[in-house]
């Protein structure tokens, strides 16, 4: 009943294949302000024999495969290229037939594309093949993209994008909307498809501000919600993002549906809220069924978990941290969900992933993240 996933209910995995980036996003979990990088985090790359050891288990399982971490960008991996063709490989379409899965395996490669040469990227699309496409991080144009994606030389940017493309490679353009860039949205759709894009998409980014860094630290989220409970209806970054569910919906109504139940429900107390509202968790069996599998062989069960693991400020396991160490690691030691000393399917059937995590969503036990990130409110 409280099972957060078995391996044959896995379709999805996003891979935090690395923590190298040639960027410094002021977003990021990996650096501190766009300036610094994340003194709690270690610069490694996923060694070949965890993933090996992982995918030869669950290749046949997973429909999809994410190289989008928390912590850095995939092309920066010196076993890419390696890696997908191995990959493409050891699929076996009849087995995933016989599993009920898609055929064909479908792997997307998120990236900033700031990085590599041309003819890297031209035998980047050729491994791939058909199924395989590359999501570009492009948050603007010539004079804003390196305000938010800082360090990425535009000119480098697009004769890598040329490259991929004209190799016949699918390529997906991301733009987050900023202050900064929102003028030229549609001049960027237009060049998307000037140069050969499959799509052009964007992302709403819920009023940030150049300052504020947000990342992995769950206590900065809780702080955001601290901010409304003398004045519930204020537009707090956190507050917008957690109360916009339904993107045909407008902002202000979401608000104005959200102060309600606080009103009606939870006397106005944010706390209280979190700690009752439902859960309703996008990564769960019952509804993405994904998961995160870490560059140093963790398994999480979601983006939002793993990019706690290194904390901007103060280590994990320190008394001042959220209570996800304390409820994982701090509870089954370093290694209860590590590929390296576990199968996939053992790290599954542990207590944590098979009856503690989905149980405590019920009750005042629930991660903090959790509460923080995924409670839900429902109009009375």
């Amino acid at each position: 009943m409280y099972s957060y996933l078995e391996l044959d209910s896995l379709h999805t995995l996003m891979l935090d294949y690395t923590t190298k980036c040639n960027a410094l996003c002021l977003r990021c979990a990996r650096n501190i302000d766009g300036k610094y990088i994340n003194k709690n985090m270690p610069i490694a790359d996923m060694p070949w024999d965890i993933f090996e050891k992982f995918f030869s288990e669950t290749i046949n399982y997973i429909d999809r495969i994410d190289y989008c971490g928390n912590f850095g960008d995939p092309i920066l991996h010196p076993d890419l290229i390696k890696g997908i063709r191995w990959l493409h490989n050891i699929n076996d379409p009849n087995k995933r037939k016989q599993l009920g899965r898609n055929g064909h395996l479908v792997i997307d490669v998120a990236t900033n594309g700031g990085i590599n040469n041309p003819s890297w990227w031209a035998e980047l699309a050729d491994a791939l093949t058909d199924t395989g496409t590359v999501t570009f991080g492009i948050d603007g144009l010539k004079d804003t993209n390196e305000i938010y994606r800082r360090q990425v030389n535009w000119k480098k940017l697009m004769l890598n994008v040329e490259a991929f493309i004209n190799a016949g490679g699918v390529a997906d353009w991301q733009f987050i909307l900023f202050e900064h860039n929102i003028h030229q949205r549609n001049e960027a759709e237009e060049l998307s498809k000037n140069m050969g894009f499959n799509s052009f998409f964007t992302i709403d980014n819920y009023d940030r501000i150049s300052t504020d860094t947000g990342g992995s630290d769950a206590e900065t989220y809780i702080n955001h919600f601290e901010n409304i409970k003398d004045g519930i209806g204020a537009k707090t970054k956190k507050y917008e993002t957690t109360i916009v569910t339904n993107e045909s919906e407008s902002k202000e109504k979401n608000i104005k549906k959200f102060e309600n139940v606080m009103e009606e429900l939870y006397d106005n107390d944010i706390e209280q809220y979190q700690q009752t509202a439902p859960i309703e968790c996008s990564w769960w069996k019952h509804k993405k069924a994904g998961l995160l599998f870490m560059f140093n062989g963790e398994i999480w069960p979601c983006c939002h978990t793993g990019g706690m693991r290194y904390p901007k400020e103060d280590p994990w396991d320190h008394p001042n941290s959220s209570n996800l160490y304390s409820e994982t690691h701090g509870k089954y030691g370093n290694e209860f969900n590590n590929i390296q000393h576990h199968s996939l399917k053992e790290i599954l059937n542990h207590t944590w992933f098979n009856n503690e995590l989905v149980k405590s969503w019920e009750n005042k036990s629930r991660l903090d993240l959790c509460a923080v990130t995924c409670a839900s409110f429902k109009e009375s």
